[in-house]
């Protein structure tokens, strides 16, 4: 189980380094998107491959306090990932699944009613994710909307300014015509 969250790990860092180097990352962000899902897989498997082994055979409390840490990671998730959504999905998938299974398959009113919860609260999750995702697309439309004002605001600064300048310059030779044309008619 190690081993795969080491393997998750450095798959990570190196999609992260990967995409930080590709100088057409935006265009390509669909495909580093996908490559990223890959390692939420593997890193989802961990917890999910963990839970296989772990739990059969627990106690229902053991099951309750692995449901609780599968409970965190997955809000955390939704919180570090909503803005792809498919990479929620499939961390918390491939990390959830084996231990709704292992307690369906217990045939015990509190298990089922775990799993009952359990789907509930994966239910809300999808809700989660789609309201976090859509802020943050909001957040850098935003972004990009405010940049995009402020160059506008800067090129109309230096237009401003630059017909200031050429105000001055112009009343400048008008005074000078003014005291020049003054001379002439007093002579």
């Amino acid at each position: 189980v190690f081993a795969i969250q080491l393997v998750a790990q450095l798959y990570f860092n190196q999609v992260r380094a990967g995409f930080n180097a590709d100088p057409d990352a935006v265009p390509n962000a669909l495909q580093w998107a996908k490559r990223y899902t890959v390692g939420t897989f593997l890193s989802g498997m961990t917890w999910g491959i963990g839970g296989a082994l772990w739990l059969p055979g627990a106690t229902y409390p053991q099951h309750v306090f692995y449901a609780l840490v599968l409970t965190c990671l997955s809000v955390a998730t939704v919180i570090t990932r909503a803005a792809y959504p498919l990479a929620v999905i499939t961390y918390t998938g491939t990390a959830v699944t084996p231990m709704l299974v292992l307690m369906i398959l217990d045939p015990d009113p509190l298990h089922l009613a775990t799993v009952a919860l359990g789907l509930l609260f994966l239910l809300t999750l999808v809700g989660w994710t789609r309201r976090i995702g859509r802020s943050y697309r909001e957040a850098i439309r935003l972004r990009f909307e405010n940049a995009d004002l402020v160059e506008r605001m800067a090129r109309a600064h230096a237009a401003t300014e630059q017909k200031r300048t050429d105000a001055e310059m112009a009343e400048r030779r008008a005074k000078a015509a003014n005291r020049r044309i003054s001379r002439h008619s007093g002579s």
